[in-house]
């Protein structure tokens, strides 16, 4: 084979590859162009939510009053010093002890299997 049926041969690869290339591109333009016309007709139809028309919320502020808005600030510190937290946690203790007491222990639903003791003698190991 010579040189020049050799660049024949890459010659004509090189335009069979372009004239590929150029199909894929216009097929892409082609898909291109339908998806943005079916996305403008998608975008003229009204939706669901615009269809039905719910009437609009309007903000509602949060008018809900907690009992320690009427509460001065003294007021406020007097009844932390009458909490008793060394009382409350001595509750919880307590607590807590009933039900460690009643609960039972927890034990393994299945057996376990025997473990094997491994013995050395010199270089091998001896499963028993």
């Amino acid at each position: 084979m010579c040189i020049r049926d050799r660049f024949m041969q890459v010659q004509s690869q090189i335009r069979e590859n372009s004239m590929q290339v150029r199909d894929y591109l216009d097929d892409l333009n082609k898909w291109q162009d339908e998806i943005s016309q079916k996305d403008t007709k998608i975008a003229k139809t009204p939706s669901i939510s615009q269809a039905v028309q719910q009437p609009q919320k309007t903000e509602q502020k949060n008018t809900k009053k907690y009992k320690r808005d009427y509460n001065t600030t003294k007021d406020y510190y007097e009844a932390w010093d009458k909490f008793d937290a060394v009382r409350l946690w001595k509750k919880c203790r307590i607590r807590r002890r009933q039900r460690l007491i009643i609960k039972p222990p927890t034990r393994p639903l299945l057996p376990q299997p025997p473990r094997h003791r491994v013995r050395c003698r010199g270089r091998r190991q001896i499963r028993r």
